[in-house]
């Protein structure tokens, strides 16, 4: 795999699961549409493929434009993502959706939801953030304020739309880029909790339909007929799916049986139609994509480009792994889409956007001795011959020879410290080894409470034995009276 240039890995990836996503959308949609007599089967493939051109044009162009130039403008480009996260909330403007004011529509039926801007905006401003300040992004007053105001700034329209998953999501993303970056876990870990509960109790007590979710992620056989109709559909989808699935197009949850299932819970009808093997392919591509932009983020060569790339990969990956959680029931059902692979303009749109510049920053890394975009330099250029004999222009030689920055280097150290330590935990062998050690620990802890029951039991029984042989004796009639001796002046008085 590693043979592959991770810019070709991310298109491949990138290409296939939009084209299994179209196709799935397309297969959900034909027969409900067609029942229902109101659309033609055509009208949604039609939209996806517009929305798939319109995309796949982003990706392109964000591949093609130096994405260094962000870094620059980062400050701008999220000052527009919040003014239009709070477009949304304005009556009459943002388009209220399911009680939710999270779109704003156009004309001829196009609608655009900020929040996907808004995250994509938040991962360049805090990469930007983090390059510049470097290590001092602890330092509460240069390093974190900015950080956490920026954060706040796109979470506070989010949450009051409402979109209380989103609004999480956002804050988890942002904390995995600001502790990669050097955030201390240690000091910031305890405040992030805290205003994780305040902030869950805040959308608790102001949106009761969240409480509702949890009650119902908690009891769903209780809810099955009612709020919790959607998840348990779902699961049926998968489970009657089996290994090798009922076959394209033959679905029984998309007769109108399982709401959602074009977006949210397109993964249950992937599992329903292919099986197994389709929602463990799904799975597999994501775990491609992750891997090719992981070795993006080990091998770029500046620190923006470093955490740009991070938070990309990190955001798409755990956002598909929240979407298959909800659609198996793991999670409670928030509305959270399927990366690259649900019926969604605005994030389909961004994601490719984002995978465009992920695909841009791997268009720089290091292949070979030279990146991509200095071999083709060298090509164009006279090469006259450095010392290794290599035909490389000199200006060329001093970039491939230039190292990377320190903090760089431990940032990726650290990166793949993380990663290591996860592999190793997720290993087969290591799991094994693990769960004996704990079934060690539970024994020999097991052993130990026994022992100290049976001596605390033997000490109760012998304090309990000797009370009441005292009360036995007391209350007896035949009651053994021991002589006392007679000293020898009585006794040789009695002789006497």
């Amino acid at each position: 795999m590693w043979r592959i240039h991770p810019r070709n890995g991310l298109l491949l990836v990138t290409v296939s699961l939009v084209a299994l996503g179209t196709v799935m959308i397309f297969s959900a949609s034909a027969i409900s549409l067609g029942v229902t007599g109101t659309h033609d089967p055509e009208t949604l493939l039609l939209k996806q493929l517009q929305s798939v051109g319109l995309a796949l044009l982003a990706l392109v162009g964000a591949s093609l434009l130096p994405y260094r130039a962000l870094e620059r403008h980062a400050r701008p480009i999220l000052a527009g993502a919040v003014a239009l996260l709070c477009l949304t909330l304005i009556p009459g403007v943002g388009a209220e959706v399911n009680g939710a004011r999270r779109w704003l529509r156009f004309g001829g039926g196009w609608q655009v939801q900020p929040s996907e801007l808004g995250k994509l905006a938040l991962l360049i401003f805090l990469s930007a953030h983090a390059a510049r300040v470097g290590p001092r992004i602890a330092d509460p007053r240069r390093g974190l304020l900015p950080a956490v105001g920026a954060t706040l700034a796109v979470i506070a329209p989010t949450a009051l739309a409402p979109d209380f998953g989103t609004s999480v999501f956002i804050l988890l993303v942002s904390f995995v880029v600001l502790w990669v970056a050097g955030l201390r876990v240690g000091r910031a870990l305890p405040f992030l909790l805290l205003g994780l509960m305040l902030f869950s109790a805040a959308m608790i007590a102001a949106f009761p339909h969240v409480s509702e979710r949890l009650e119902v992620w908690l009891h769903p056989e209780a809810h099955r007929a009612g709020k919790a109709y959607q998840t348990w559909q779902s699961i049926l989808a998968i489970g009657s799916g089996g290994a090798a699935g009922k076959g394209l197009g033959l679905s029984t949850a998309k007769q109108n049986f399982l709401p959602e299932k074009t977006t949210d819970f397109i993964y249950a009808i992937i599992g329903e139609e292919l099986g197994l093997a389709g929602t463990l392919g799904v799975l597999a591509l994501f775990a491609l994509f992750a891997a090719f932009g992981l070795r993006v983020c080990a091998r770029v060569r500046d620190e923006f480009g470093f955490f740009l790339a991070l938070g990309i990969v990190v955001s798409i990956c755990l956002q598909a792994a929240v979407n298959v959680a909800v659609v198996t029931g793991t999670l409670p059902n928030k509305g959270i889409a399927l990366p690259l692979l649900s019926y969604s303009g605005s994030s389909l749109l961004f994601t490719c956007l984002a995978v465009g510049l992920l695909i841009n920053i791997a268009g720089t890394i290091r292949h070979g001795r030279l990146t991509d975009r200095e071999l083709a330099a060298a090509m164009r250029a006279e090469s006259p011959f450095i010392d290794d004999g290599s035909p490389v222009p000199a200006a060329v030689a001093a970039v491939d020879g230039a190292p990377a920055s320190s903090r760089l280097a431990r940032l990726k150290r650290r990166l793949r410290a993380v990663f290591a330590t996860v592999g190793r935990a997720i290993r087969p062998a290591s799991v094994l080894s693990g769960v004996r050690r704990r079934a060690a620990v539970g024994r020999a802890l097991a052993a130990s409470a026994l022992a100290w029951a049976r001596s605390r039991l033997a000490r109760w029984r012998g304090r309990a034995g000797s009370a009441s042989a005292v009360v036995a004796g007391a209350d007896s009639p035949f009651i053994e009276v021991e002589m006392e001796t007679p000293r020898p002046a009585e006794a040789a008085g009695s002789g006497a």
